[in-house]
């Protein structure tokens, strides 16, 4: 569309022409037909019932203008008089059938019924309805002023505009050059007033200002359109990723948009699935030909949300069109609320900044950031949440874009994948027991990957994790996750440490097993480990079971094994406020034993068959005495009658045979727990067994054999050897073999049973 200044000019240039004398003062011309020249050059034919001189003014009635096109030839020119424009919403048929006469000669018209013209001010206006149609843009008003001289014109009220797409053009679609389009493409515009500003190439719409592309809508205060300064009445499709709906494919003519004053953006997706996208601020700048959406504010930050229940705030919010990205910058915030039960529940996402991008499914959140879900808050330096497209028409998408809407405000259609965290990570959980008291858990790190599509979180670097009395510290931590089978009664999340859990990706999982790894070590008010490796096996409760307090473990999960792996060192710490266990490992003197310690290479504990076995240059020392082997198993629970029984027939006859023992899984209860005050019950010794004690006269005993066995009911140790080897006693310079070694360790008594022999030691 050519500048407005050539409509205007023909408007004056018409009234110059029919009131330029006063001998024609009340003259009354009809059926007028008067070309209009702008520098020796035809610009306009002007048509018109009739015209009158009014004093200073000069009124025509039923004007038609035919803005025409440069160097047309006056023969081709069609007749303006009674010519019936198209309607607003005419169908592009109507459009393409009135352009066909007059896409040769006109560049636009211009109709209103009665237009006075102020020859000497350079002034026009009029109070009827004006039409204006062009083959890219059509405009309805009521009323119109302008100013020849400013070269502005306004239309006072009622103002509505039809603007078409790029692939719509009449003109390319008469002249063969573009084929019709299956859908045709409008762009809707109302407003209370209009006022186009051809010096500076402005186009102003004023008071309730409503646009229409699509499914896309936008209301303000005032709407500003910055025209470029050369061509606008061309017309070549901006880059649209492909799409005929997108606003990009609008008039070249229009550079930028600038909306201000309480700005509502609404896009409703054309995927019924989705919910409606809006953005409110105070100011929005729409590039066209970059095709980006700035929206910012004085008074209160920009909102984009999705649905009712999502939403994202920041200093500055960036959007792009074409390739679906967002940006955030500045204090941004976003928040989601979902309904669990009858509890309403805030999960938000602060940080710095933020990117968004819908095509590789990447969003990006950075400085400061905060993540608060439900009883879980984490806080790092960087996050990025990688999505993933969710399969179309499965029962699992609107589930999929409720868990994406929480973490994306470019779409909802997507589904969670995995979320990595970068620099000094911190995780607390909470959780609430029946006694209302209050659990925390804390992890940290340097790094972290929560993988739901992979079921799998891991954190890196100098991973620390509290977990009330008990802490664990490694390089690097793992735990494995599997889709849990909803059975309607226990259908919740089981990983009290898993953030984002409230989403669908995060419901339904329940925690496998974890592993440890780098210089592990994990302690608690009674003990402490220290290992290369470690793995920690869960299952899903049984029915009837409860659940058992512990790390990482939670109302729907039991630990049921731990192994270690390389450079194993356990120890147990006595308590002296207390009265000395009479049951450790061994039991001396209270005011000298510190706590047990136990090293090894491998260890496996069985917390079902209430069983460990350690491996590999096994050593247990505690105060004065030191037990060493190449193999030990360990059982512990409450000790059955039977094991009992056993236990005191062993003591009373000296020829029993220590393996007589039950060492099956009959001899232990069917459960354990960690930390519950299970009791130690028996330890068995192999290959290599080296017991050394020192008593209270700093005399050093040892005895040793291939097998040990120590029943903690009757604090009796048994050490035997395979034949022809025999167990060994060694003190003072002399060494005593005997069938059976026996010994009480309460009161540090050893003795040799069966065919004694004593030699000096060498």
């Amino acid at each position: 569309m050519k500048k407005f200044l050539i409509l205007l000019s023909a408007v004056f240039l018409y009234g110059s022409l029919c009131g330029g004398t006063a001998d024609l003062r009340g003259v009354v011309l009809k059926n007028i037909k008067i070309p209009i020249y702008n520098k020796n050059v035809l610009q306009v034919m002007a048509f018109a019932d009739h015209a009158e001189r009014k004093e200073r003014m000069m009124v025509s009635r039923s004007t038609f203008l035919d803005i025409l096109l440069k160097d047309v030839n006056v023969d081709f020119i069609k007749d303006g008089w009674k010519e019936k424009l198209y309607s607003l919403d005419a169908p592009l048929q109507d459009v393409i059938n009135f352009w066909q006469r007059r896409c040769m000669t006109s560049d636009a018209v211009f109709y209103t019924d009665k237009c006075n013209i102020d020859q000497a001010g350079g002034k026009a206006n009029g109070s009827d309805p004006v039409f204006m149609r062009a083959p890219m843009l059509d405009i309805n008003g009521l009323g119109f002023r302008c100013d020849f001289n400013s070269e502005v014109m306004e239309i006072l009220a009622d103002v509505h505009i039809t603007a078409r797409t790029a692939d719509s053009d009449p003109r390319g679609i008469i002249a063969g050059k573009i084929s019709r389009p299956i859908n045709y493409n409008v762009i809707r515009a109302k407003a209370d007033s209009m006022r186009i500003d051809s010096e500076h190439d402005e186009i102003m719409l004023i008071g309730n200002v409503e646009v229409i592309d699509g499914q896309d809508k936008l209301t303000c205060d005032r709407l500003t359109l910055f025209l470029s300064g050369k061509n606008k009445s061309n017309t070549v499709p901006a880059k649209n990723n492909g799409n005929n709906n997108e606003a990009g494919a609008t008039l070249k003519g229009v550079d930028r948009v600038l909306a201000d004053g309480d700005v509502l953006l609404v896009r409703k997706p054309a995927d019924t699935g989705m919910e409606i996208q809006e953005g409110r601020c105070e100011h929005l700048e729409y590039d066209v030909a970059a095709g980006t959406i700035v929206m910012t504010g004085e008074e209160s930050n920009p909102v984009l949300s999705q649905g009712k229940n999502t939403s994202i705030t920041g200093t500055r919010i960036e959007l792009l069109r074409f390739s679906q990205n967002a940006f955030v910058r500045g204090s941004c915030r976003l928040e989601s609320i979902s309904t669990e039960g009858n509890e309403t529940v805030r999960k938000s996402v602060t940080s710095d900044n933020a990117d968004f991008d819908d095509i590789t499914n990447l969003n990006t959140f950075t400085g400061n950031v905060k993540v608060t879900d439900k009883d879980i808050v984490i806080t790092c330096r960087r996050m990025r949440v990688f999505m993933k497209d969710a399969v179309p028409g499965t029962e699992k998408k609107k589930k999929e874009q409720t868990s994406a809407a929480e973490l994306s405000p470019v779409s909802g259609s997507k589904e969670l994948d995995k979320v990595l965290f970068d620099g000094d990570l911190r995780i607390v959980a909470t959780s609430e027991d029946k006694s209302k008291k209050v659990k925390t858990t804390e992890l940290t790190s340097k790094r972290g990957e929560l993988n739901y599509s992979g079921n799998k979180l891991v954190f890196f670097e100098n991973v620390h994790v509290i977990d009330g009395e008990t802490t664990l510290d490694c390089y690097r931590l793992d735990l494995f996750l599997a889709d849990k089978k909803a059975n309607g009664k226990n259908d919740v999340n089981n990983v009290n440490i898993i953030p984002l859990a409230g989403n669908a990706n995060g419901k339904n999982k329940t925690l496998t097993k974890v592993t440890a790894a780098g210089k592990t070590f994990m302690q608690d008010a009674r003990s402490d480990l220290a290992t290369e490796f470690m793995t920690l096996y869960f299952r899903d409760l049984p029915p009837g079971v409860k659940p058992s307090p512990g790390m990482f473990q939670s109302g729907g999960v039991q630990l049921i094994k731990i192994t270690c792996d390389g450079s194993v060192v356990a120890h147990s710490k006595s308590n002296e406020n207390k009265k000395q266990n009479s049951k450790t490992l061994f039991p001396g003197d209270a005011a000298k034993n510190k706590g047990n310690t136990l090293k090894c290479k491998h260890a496996i504990s069985d917390m079902l068959s209430n069983r460990s076995e350690f491996h590999g240059k096994v050593s247990v020392h505690d105060g004065e005495n030191l037990l060493t082997c190449r193999d030990m198993y360990v059982f512990t629970g409450q000790a059955p009658k039977s094991v009992q029984q056993t236990a005191q027939k062993a003591a009373d006859d000296p020829d029993a045979d220590p393996f007589a023992l039950d060492m099956g899984e009959n001899a232990a209860p069917s459960r354990i727990a960690l930390n519950d005050g299970i009791d130690l019950q028996r330890i068995v010794c192999k290959n290599d067994v080296l017991l050394t004690n020192k008593d209270a006269d700093g005399k050093i005993r040892q005895a040793g054999g291939d097998t040990g066995v120590y029943t903690v009911e009757t604090r009796n140790i048994i050490i035997t050897s395979n034949p022809p080897a025999r167990p060994y006693m060694r003190s003072e310079g002399r060494i005593q073999y005997s069938d059976i070694i026996r010994g009480n360790l309460a009161t540090e008594e050893l003795s040799g049973i069966g065919n004694v022999r004593v030699l000096p030691d060498k």
